[in-house]
């Protein structure tokens, strides 16, 4: 299965515009995909985030899981997931400390 970005509307980029780097800069492209911050890493999570809805069968094509993906991320509520993670995380960090 071949699937052309392109032809889903997506725009080409090279291979250093998708690298990442430690986990703080990590940490952070996430938090700017995830508040709006357009570019290549938005396209490539939307894209592959579309593709994860579509196969675990919550939209009946691809384009439509692309639509979803995009959808969260502007309604904000893949930011307001992560947002509980991170705070369960320093949560049960501090449990563990006690």
């Amino acid at each position: 299965f071949m699937i052309d970005p392109a032809l889903l509307g997506f725009s080409s980029c090279s291979l250093n515009e998708l690298q990442g780097g430690d986990s703080r800069l990590n940490a952070s492209i996430l938090r700017q995909v995830f508040s709006g911050r357009p570019g290549a890493l938005a396209d490539a999570l939307i894209l592959n985030a579309g593709a994860a809805v579509w196969i675990f069968g919550n939209a009946s094509t691809l384009e439509e899981g692309i639509q979803i993906a995009r959808m969260t991320l502007k309604e904000g509520k893949a930011m307001n997931v992560l947002e509980k993670w991170v705070a369960l995380s320093k949560q049960f960090t501090t449990q563990r400390k006690q």
